[in-house]
């Protein structure tokens, strides 16, 4: 039985060169990925956009919006580590629309989430699971101006650079402004 995610690879232990990610059909099935198995977060996960419930797939929406340098050129990969489905350029193009799509209609959802909160939401409360435990800007928790801080005597390597020296609170990060 395998638990942890670097268990599934080739038996040489390389990589399987895809990630799951690849087959959902909906931002609404990657949420309940992410509620239930694999990195529950629980029902947190459906109060976070899809960029924020893992890295990989922060850069998966940049990848759709044409934004980030961490993508591949499939061209120039080599064919040992592309699945096969992803060789043949007319389902590639075909999936990479779909999940444009897909992010598309997450942003939409969320953008219009963020224009009904206020500039600051959830002041005081802690907030580093449901930001993704990501410090900094995090408009869908702690409303459109809101930032995700520790104070500096709390947590000095998880600091984002517009919560400055004094923005925070002293017992984990909170929502502030």
């Amino acid at each position: 039985m395998l638990f942890r995610g670097n268990e599934y690879g080739m038996r040489d232990g390389s990589a399987t060169a895809y990630h799951f990610h690849n087959y959902f059909k909906s931002a609404e099935e990657i949420h309940l990925k992410y509620a239930t198995y694999g990195h529950a977060k629980g029902d947190r996960a459906y109060n976070m956009p899809i960029w924020a419930l893992a890295d990989d797939l922060k850069v998966g929406v940049g990848c759709a919006n044409g934004r980030g340098d961490r993508t591949l050129d499939f061209n120039n990969t080599g064919s040992s580590v592309l699945p096969i489905y992803y060789m043949n350029d007319v389902n590639r193009d075909n999936r990479h629309r779909h999940w444009q799509s897909i992010v598309q209609g997450e942003e939409d959802y969320w953008q219009k989430r963020i224009d009904a909160m206020q500039d600051l939401e959830n002041a005081g409360e802690h907030c580093w699971l449901d930001c993704g435990e990501r410090a900094g800007e995090c408009p869908f928790f702690c409303g459109k101006k809101g930032l995700c801080c520790a104070s500096a005597v709390w947590d000095k390597n998880n600091r984002a650079p517009e919560c400055g020296d004094n923005l925070g609170c002293d017992d984990g990060q909170c929502c502030v402004r």
